[in-house]
């Protein structure tokens, strides 16, 4: 794993513990415009842009009162869990560690830039990543934008940059990117689904994937 110089993380379901309050924010979100939204759809749409999460989730939503009224009772829904989201075990000593290492550490993320550098803010964390992109900066995942951005802003080449990522989306968005990607089985996505694209490994942890850096 040496060879990795510079690693991409996401954030909702890989670094921050984030699944459920999404979940239920955006069921709560559905039920005030009169529509059910499953689990499994929820989960399903985590990293996506808002837009295209939407779609998914509401694809024959056409009244823009009531787009509105979801994204914010979403939004309100959002918020009062934000500060009970933590990070998932491990996460702060791995990023502290491969920052000590020398490593390039930067995020791409469906949240907008507002909302990620809110989180990063709240965990102290601005310090740790050199760079961004969101669903609002530049394209969505799974398009491979938000990683080729990354490398240019960081001068570093596909080769030696790895996706970290818990959904289809980051593994997708890696395979069109042309870069390594590992998957995390803690978050959104299921082991079945991740296993169905290309990654160099799924790892059920950050303490898996620490050992995978540092043993």
């Amino acid at each position: 794993m040496n060879k990795y110089r510079h690693i991409i993380f996401d954030w909702d379901g890989t670094l921050a513990d984030s699944i459920s309050a999404i979940v239920i924010s955006l069921q709560e979100a559905g039920a005030a415009i009169g529509r059910e939204i499953s689990e499994e759809a929820a989960r399903h749409i985590i990293g996506m842009g808002i837009d295209d999460a939407r779609r998914y989730l509401l694809p024959d939503l056409t009244d823009i009162a009531l787009m509105k009224k979801f994204h914010q009772v979403y939004r309100e829904g959002y918020l009062r869990r934000e500060k009970e989201i933590i990070l998932y075990d491990g996460a702060l000593d791995l990023i502290n560690r491969l920052q000590q290492a020398g490593k390039i550490l930067t995020i791409a993320t469906g949240k907008s830039k507002e909302g990620l550098q809110k989180a990063l803010e709240n965990k102290q964390l601005t310090h740790i990543f050199q760079a961004f992109r969101t669903a609002d900066i530049t394209k969505p995942k799974p398009a491979p934008d938000m990683i080729l951005e990354l490398c240019a802003e960081t001068g570093t080449d596909l080769g030696e940059t790895i996706m970290i990522g818990d959904t289809t989306h980051d593994l997708q968005m890696a395979a069109n990117a042309g870069v390594a990607a590992i998957g995390l089985t803690h978050g959104a996505h299921s082991v079945e689904s991740l296993r169905r694209l290309p990654h160099l490994k799924l790892l059920n942890s950050l303490f898996e994937l620490q050992k995978e850096f540092f043993v």
